[in-house]
């Protein structure tokens, strides 16, 4: 092993000499390191001696996107067709509130070479959706997994359930990026940075039981705000042809924050006088998340006095992993506080981005 790690940097230090020697030859030339010319590798790694470091221009981008989430752990219920469980074959299914495709935005603006050949780059994302599905029980069961195991007896068979999932993502960055040319028409962008997340969610949920002449209620609100800052770090790689560019996009994401969130539940049991139970359990929990953001597409470039206006379309992905989630109470009252995790939920998104901008 000690051999193997000698060879590999005697081999590493040769290059280096390999390459100043190149440097020497050609000398402090003046070169665009991605003007694909032989004699823009005479600096490495794509150092511009002839540079000023006060910018060489700034482009401005606004991006229309199609967003479609991928959360897990948000069923709200259960449902039978029988009316009872566990005498004879059962089968039930599980009901989700049915998010969709929403709308958002994100804004990019970037400032070429602000020190040498590295690019600032910032970026601003904002999408959020709400989701609600309502179930009627005729003949079967029906039954939450959102309230507390020691309340829900309350209501063991509600004749209405309904739900709600609101969620507003943020993202923010600010980066340091470098093109490099590795041959004609081939680029590729290294860039890291400072990686910012807000995710907010609130879950609503809502069910009654009719017994006799009362009505048994139990109505849950639970608010979830996630804030974190960490590093980002990724690699972009591009083919231009003229004035088409496809480009694919791979970043990772670490981030450290706090879940800051809040389970209300409301307990009415009627009679002739209705009694009134509320529960509250607060979190404040911090935790690590790694994201992962893929994206791919095409950007067309037409150059107008002196100005080029870049209209792009493409397709991404991304997710975010121990993300906030809605704890899971299951035990009696005599253990009221034992839950599931606050934390450990996937949350991502899959969709459309379009945009138009302008560099001068």
């Amino acid at each position: 092993m000690t051999r193997n790690i000698k060879k590999i940097l005697t081999s590493f230090f040769a290059c280096c000499l390999l390459l100043t020697s190149t440097t020497q030859a050609f000398g402090d030339c003046c070169c665009d390191p991605c003007n694909c010319e032989c004699e823009c590798f005479c600096q490495f790694p794509n150092y511009n001696p002839c540079c000023t470091g006060v910018g060489d221009g700034a482009s401005l981008i606004l991006e229309f996107i199609w967003w479609k989430p991928c959360f897990n752990d948000l069923d709200y219920a259960v449902k039978f067709d029988t009316a009872s469980v566990g005498d004879n074959r059962s089968c039930g299914s599980y009901l989700y509130p049915p998010h969709q495709f929403s709308p958002g935005f994100r804004v990019e603006l970037a400032m070429d070479k602000v020190w040498c050949n590295w690019d600032l780059m910032a970026h601003y994302t904002w999408v959020q959706e709400k989701a609600h599905n309502e179930q009627t029980n005729d003949t079967g069961l029906l039954a939450s997994t959102l309230f507390h195991g020691g309340f829900n007896g309350d209501v063991a068979d509600p004749d209405t359930l309904n739900a709600s999932h609101f969620y507003q993502y943020q993202t923010f960055d600010i980066l340091l990026g470098q093109d490099c040319c590795i041959s004609h028409c081939h680029y590729f962008t290294t860039y890291f940075g400072l990686q910012g997340l807000k995710l907010d969610q609130t879950w609503k949920s809502d069910a009654s039981e009719v017994v006799g002449q009362f009505t048994n209620n139990l109505d849950l609100r639970w608010d979830s705000t996630y804030e974190g800052l960490g590093l980002a770090l990724g690699v972009e790689y591009d083919y231009r042809i003229s004035c088409i560019e496809f480009y694919t996009d791979a970043r990772l994401a670490f981030v450290r924050g706090n879940n800051v969130s809040k389970y209300d539940l409301t307990r009415v049991v009627g009679g002739t006088g209705p009694v009134t139970t509320n529960v509250i359990f607060k979190t404040d929990d911090p935790s690590c998340v790694p994201g992962v953001h893929l994206r791919a597409g095409i950007n067309y470039v037409y150059e107008y006095c002196n100005k080029e206006f870049i209209f792009t379309i493409g397709y991404e992905f991304l997710n975010w992993f121990n993300m906030p989630r809605i704890r899971r109470f299951t035990d009696t009252e005599s253990d009221i506080g034992i839950s599931s995790s606050p934390n450990g939920s996937r949350i991502g998104f899959h969709g459309l981005n379009i945009g138009v901008g302008v560099k001068i």
